[in-house]
């Protein structure tokens, strides 16, 4: 069996922090991606801290931890380098399948023969020594610059189709994204925006491989068992485990760990739903990678959004957004994801960068608490731990005891107080039919409360 080293890299994810491997991708770690898709082209992935954890001489394949690249575009290089004894890279044409994980990446653009725009990912063949660190960096990054200024380059040609999503018309920009359906994909994953992006793509592969896949006898009986049980609720989707779903609620396209919930009205639809997720009743997931333990409240709507496990989840709309670990997300939280000015900027590798996108939400750290009214432009990125709420002036903290539940009481600078003691002498307006033409109610009395910059 052919044998594939992953090197650790120096790269973490803003805004967590995390290593590259521990990105949560397609339902689970990048780390322990790469290593299903590995074995499923054949490959065995060995995971090194070092460059001494290398062998002095190839045949080998060796790539990053930052890399994503799926079973099929593995296996056909792999093949395509097999006893060669010149050191090789992975390269693509520029299609939409290169460039919807692109922007701010660390891929590169070649020219071939039978390519003129092509793009070069970090996956080698090493067919004799490694070369000396180049580029004027030590260590693994001067490694993989050595490999890429001078291996050949071998073009993998991918065969996709395209969905084409369709946009708010916002600002003067392409109201359609088009998002690549293949099952021959690469990526660097070097930020939150790779992460967001890589999901999209990940989540209908994931979905068909899982159908596609021909089950046991005991997992025949274990599906048979959950449709019964669910009759009319599960439509083209694999659960594993146990499932306990209202039988009002419908899951389509889609693969939902063991333990799930998902509540009455509920709709799960292309995603990837991991071990013991909680959908609340009237709650709908579309195109969302939802990490194990997430629990999400009633009536809320995510959309084309990734959430880390063990998050806690409640909004109205949610679109274009990453959620951190053990973040707790309110309903009144608002996250812009249209831009008017131009495409949204990001921070990354210390500075404010373009992705190049009009269409992007914001991403919040491991363990932040976002309070109501938290609003957040497109591109915004949360440190961990953040805690966002409201200013204290704003919400009612205390609740005079009248004893006479007729006094009507106002808010006024965090505490309910009675109205005649914030506005002496107010009287309610009374509302009688309108004389006149129309049938309009009119003020009949009272007189309004004056205008003091605060509620009433």
């Amino acid at each position: 069996m052919r044998t594939a080293y992953i090197l650790k890299t120096e790269t973490r994810i803003h805004p967590f922090g995390d290593p590259a491997g521990a990105a949560w991708v397609g339902g689970g770690t990048l780390a322990a991606l790469q290593d299903e898709e590995l074995s499923l082209a054949g490959i065995r992935p060995v995971h090194v801290n070092s460059l001494a954890g290398l062998p002095p001489v190839g045949p080998f394949l060796l790539l990053p931890d930052r890399l994503y690249v799926s079973a099929r575009c593995a296996a056909v290089f792999a093949a395509m380098v097999e006893d060669s004894g010149d050191n090789a890279m992975l390269c693509m044409p520029r299609s939409p399948v290169t460039e919807y994980a692109r922007p701010l990446s660390s891929v590169r653009d070649v020219s071939l023969p039978a390519a003129r725009e092509a793009v070069a990912y970090d996956l080698f063949y090493v067919g004799g020594r490694l070369p000396a660190p180049a580029g004027g960096k030590a260590g693994t990054d001067g490694v993989f610059e050595a490999l890429a200024a001078s291996c050949a380059r071998v073009l993998v040609r991918p065969s996709y189709s395209v969905d084409r999503l369709r946009h708010p018309n916002v600002g003067h920009r392409p109201y359609v994204t088009q998002v690549p359906v293949s099952d021959s994909i690469a990526a660097h994953v070097e930020s939150w925006v790779h992460v967001l992006w890589l999901n999209h793509v990940l989540a209908s592969l994931v979905v068909r491989r899982a159908l596609a896949a021909k089950p046991g006898p005991v997992e025949v009986l274990r599906r048979a068992a959950v449709s019964a049980n669910v009759p009319g609720c599960v439509v083209n989707s694999v659960v594993g485990g146990t499932l306990d779903a209202h039988p009002t609620a419908r899951i389509e396209n889609s693969i939902v760990g063991s333990g799930a919930r998902v509540g009455a009205r509920a709709l799960v639809k292309d995603c990837i739903l991991g071990d013991d997720v909680v959908v609340g009743d009237g709650t709908k997931f579309v195109n969302c990678v939802v990490g194990d333990r997430c629990n999400s409240l009633s009536d809320s709507l995510f959309v084309r959004s990734t959430f880390y496990p063990d998050a806690t989840l409640s909004n109205l709309f949610v679109r274009e957004c990453v959620v951190g670990r053990f973040a707790f997300l309110t309903t009144a939280v608002l996250c812009f994801a249209d831009s008017h000015e131009g495409p949204v900027r990001v921070f990354h590798d210390g500075q404010m960068r373009s992705t190049g996108r009009h269409v992007l939400g914001a991403c919040m750290g491991h363990e932040t608490t976002l309070g109501t009214r938290a609003i957040f432009l497109p591109g915004l990125a949360l440190p961990n731990g953040c805690i966002i709420v409201m200013p204290p002036g704003e919400g009612v903290h205390k609740v005079p005891a009248t004893g006479d539940p007729a006094v009507p009481l106002v808010w006024d600078a965090g505490t309910l107080r009675p109205v005649e003691a914030v506005f002496p002498g107010y009287r309610p307006a009374d509302a009688e039919p309108a004389e006149g033409p129309g049938g309009m109610a009119r003020d009949c009395g009272g007189r309004s409360p004056p205008a003091r910059g605060r509620g009433t």
